[in-house]
C-alpha cells in the first residue's frame, strides 16, 4: 500500500511545523513498514540523514509546488495512492484519493494580526482549503480542535485531537556536565539566565517578557534573559523594548541555535518562561520539562493542558502578573522528585503515539484497511 506525504512547506533547519512534519514522516515510516510513504518536499529541503535509509520512506522533490498542488490530487491515483496526508496544509483542492491534515493552528482567522499581511491571506487560504477538502483532521490539542469546530464549522467527529512529541528530541543532560567550551561554542551565558525559546514574532509576546524581567532585574543583578530562536516577523518591538528598559547588556540574543545544544541551554537555565499570546501546542514547553528546566507559563491556548501542574501560569498580557510568576518560579525551583515527575509527563507525549493516532484515525474512518 502507498500513502502521500506532504513536505512541501517544510525547512531543513525549521521550527515548529516543520519539525513536526519531519517527526511525523519518520515515526509514520517505523510504525508501517508495509506501507510505502511517499514523501513530497521541495527541492533543496534536507531531512535528517537517518530517515534517507529507511526503506519504505521515499522522496520525491517537487521544483513547481504550485503546480503539483493543483495536479497533484489526480496524480496521486494513477500512483496508487491509498491516501494524501498533509503536514502542514500542503493539500490538494482537488483529489481522487481521501485528504488527511494535521491542523497545528488557526491563528491566521483569530488573530490576523500575528502575521504580515500576506502571510495572514497565504495561510488563510491554506487553512480554509484544508478545512473544505480533508475528511479528517488531526488537531495537535483539545484547544486546537475546538477551535477547528468554532471557526471552520467542521463536525466534531471530523477532528480527532493527536498530540505532538518535542521538538527536539534528545537525552537530557547534567547542567555540571556541560563544559565551558560546550558554553562558548553555544553562546550560553556563564551567569544564570531565565530562557525563552521561539522564533522571533509578535504571537510570542517576548516584548512583554522583556518588560517583566525589568520589573525583577534591579532584585536579581546576575540574571540575565535568553531569547533564543531566529527571527521571524514583525520583531521589531523586541529590540524597542530591550532598549525602553536599558537592559541591553543582560538581555543575550544567541539567534538560531543548533539541535545539539539545545538540551544544555534548558539543563543551564533558572527557568524555562513561555509568554505566548496563543499556542495550538506548544512544544518547547514539553522539551523544558524533559530537560530538567522549571517552567514558568502563560496560560493561554493549549499551553496549560500541556504543562498541567508543572507550571507556573500567568495573564500573557499582565506584564506585573509575568514577573511575579517568574519570581515565584525562582523562589521555589523544582525538587528532585518534582523534576523526576515532569519528565515522566513530558516522555507520555511521542511522536510514536502522534503517528499511532494518525493511522487509528485513517483506519477507523475506512480510509486505510
Amino acid at each position: 500500500m502507498r500513502i502521500g506525504l506532504g513536505g512541501l512547506y517544510l525547512q531543513s533547519q525549521g521550527a515548529g511545523v516543520s519539525r513536526c512534519g519531519i517527526r511525523v514522516a519518520d515515526a509514520l515510516s517505523r510504525l508501517e513498514p508495509s506501507i510505502d510513504f511517499y514523501w513530497h518536499v521541495q527541492h533543496g529541503f534536507e531531512p535528517p540523514r537517518e530517515l534517507l535509509d529507511r526503506p519504505n520512506l521515499r522522496l520525491v522533490r517537487e521544483s513547481r509546488i504550485r503546480t503539483f498542488l493543483l495536479t497533484g490530487g489526480l496524480l496521486a491515483k494513477t500512483r496508487g495512492y491509498r491516501a494524501w496526508i498533509a503536514s502542514a496544509y500542503d493539500v490538494f483542492p482537488f483529489a481522487l484519493v481521501p485528504q488527511a491534515a494535521i491542523v497545528h493552528d488557526l491563528f491566521c482567522l483569530s488573530h490576523p494580526e500575528f502575521f504580515t499581511d500576506v502571510h495572514a491571506r497565504a495561510l488563510t487560504h491554506q487553512v480554509n482549503t484544508t478545512a473544505r477538502v480533508c475528511k479528517v483532521l488531526f488537531a495537535n490539542s483539545r484547544f486546537t480542535k475546538e477551535e477547528v469546530v468554532r471557526l471552520q464549522g467542521r463536525a466534531s467527529d471530523d477532528v480527532d485531537v493527536v498530540y505532538h512529541g518535542m521538538g527536539n528530541v534528545q537525552s537530557p543532560v547534567d547542567r555540571a556536565a556541560v563544559t565551558p567550551a560546550q558554553r562558548a561554542e553555544w553562546m550560553i551565558p556563564e551567569a544564570p539566565y531565565l530562557l525563552a525559546l521561539s522564533t522571533l514574532e509578535p504571537r510570542k509576546n517576548m516584548p512583554r517578557l522583556v518588560e517583566a524581567f525589568a520589573r525583577i532585574a534591579s532584585q536579581r543583578p546576575h540574571l540575565h534573559l535568553a531569547l533564543v530562536g531566529g527571527r521571524g516577523w514583525k520583531e521589531g518591538p523586541i529590540f524597542e523594548a530591550i532598549q525602553r528598559t536599558g537592559l541591553s547588556d543582560r538581555v543575550v540574543l544567541p539567534g538560531y541555535v543548533p539541535d545539539e545544544a539545545i538540551p544544555a541551554w534548558y539543563a543551564c537555565s533558572e527557568a524555562f518562561v513561555m509568554p505566548s499570546l496563543q499556542e495550538g501546542f506548544g512544544a518547547p514547553l514539553l522539551e523544558a520539562m524533559a530537560y530538567g528546566a522549571p517552567v514558568v507559563s502563560s496560560n493561554a491556548g493549549s499551553l496549560p493542558e500541556l504543562a498541567g501542574e508543572f507550571a507556573v501560569y500567568f495573564e500573557p498580557e499582565d506584564v506585573a502578573g509575568m514577573s511575579d510568576a517568574i519570581e515565584r518560579r525562582l523562589a521555589t525551583p523544582f525538587t528532585p522528585a518534582e523534576r523526576i515527575a515532569a519528565q515522566d509527563h513530558a516522555s507520555a507525549f511521542t511522536w510514536e503515539r502522534t503517528a499511532a493516532g494518525i493511522m487509528s484515525g485513517l483506519r477507523r474512518r475506512g480510509i486505510v484497511p
